[in-house]
């Protein structure tokens, strides 16, 4: 379960029962600007393969035990990085909104409005992954939901 800040960065964005299974499965995003995303040189990079698997994985260690213990959360790791504000920085809560107002409609059945709403978010952002899908399921089934429609889609291949 996501705390109450995590739970600000995520967007739900479809909900699927997959092959094999009846139980649906919510999916959700963390969007970022990767137009923004730069090449990192490592700070290890010095240090052969098998000396930075061994710091990585004791850093690994002690964040999950800093996690556990109460004295950082998985919230401080978003909030502190720079290069993660970075990539959040041309977050559009306009388009979230307006994402989030579809896929309600969406899910409760309503595709004709659910369709017309995911146009306007591909305006405003035309590479939006979760909206050209959502769309594209809609008028696969020609703007209208199946009878036996539950709120879900199945997804018969994996």
């Amino acid at each position: 379960m996501f705390t109450d800040e995590i739970k600000l960065l995520c967007r739900e964005i479809d909900t699927v029962t997959v092959k094999g299974s009846i139980v649906p499965v919510k999916f959700f995003t963390v969007d970022i600007d990767t137009e923004q995303l730069k090449e990192k040189k490592d700070s290890l990079h010095s240090f052969s393969h098998h000396d930075r698997k061994k710091i990585r994985d004791k850093e690994k260690k002690l964040l999950l035990e800093r996690i556990a213990n109460g004295k950082q959360s998985t919230w401080d790791l978003y909030a502190r990085d720079k290069d993660f504000k970075s990539l959040r920085h041309s977050f559009d809560r306009h388009f979230a909104k307006k994402f989030g107002e579809a896929y309600r409609r969406y899910i409760r059945g309503d595709w004709a409005t659910a369709e017309d709403m995911l146009s306007q978010c591909l305006k405003m952002s035309p590479k939006d992954g979760p909206s050209l899908t959502l769309k594209a399921y809609i008028e696969e089934l020609n703007g209208t939901a199946p009878i036996t429609w539950k709120g879900y889609r199945e997804l018969t291949e994996k």
